[in-house]
């Protein structure tokens, strides 16, 4: 999954091991995430939850996804525990919980990030 979403987005293990904070000593470890198997077969590739996290917004996943079809326990999560995903990079978030001012904060940054700048305006969009 990973490895075709990297090779997908066009985007080099190097790249990855880069925007990921890992120098290129770590291309094994790429392998290894890629191929869900440990070097000399020891074991499938287990990464701390927020690892799985970060590789799948490199490589342009659903976190969601990505720890699903890594057999993470939703308990491991941390704070997408109450997500799901719809497979289509639509994450839906449960609010149960959250303080009225959390629940505005998201639906602002939401709104925000659904504004499209309209490239046919001089001021472009803004």
């Amino acid at each position: 999954m990973i490895e075709s979403a990297r090779k997908g987005a066009g985007v080099t293990q190097a790249a990855v091991l880069e925007a990921l904070g890992k120098g290129t000593s770590y291309r094994a470890w790429m392998r290894e995430v890629e191929t869900g198997e440990r070097f000399r077969g020891k074991g499938p590739t287990v990464l701390p939850p927020y690892e799985y996290k970060k590789l799948a917004g490199v490589v342009g996943l659903d976190p969601v996804d990505v720890l699903c079809a890594a057999g993470v326990p939703k308990v491991e999560w941390g704070g997408l525990s109450n997500s799901s995903s719809t497979n289509a990079g639509v994450v839906r978030v449960d609010v149960t919980g959250l303080s009225d001012l959390q629940v505005r904060v998201i639906d602002d940054l939401v709104r925000e990030l659904r504004k499209v700048p309209d490239d046919d305006k001089e001021d472009g969009g803004r």
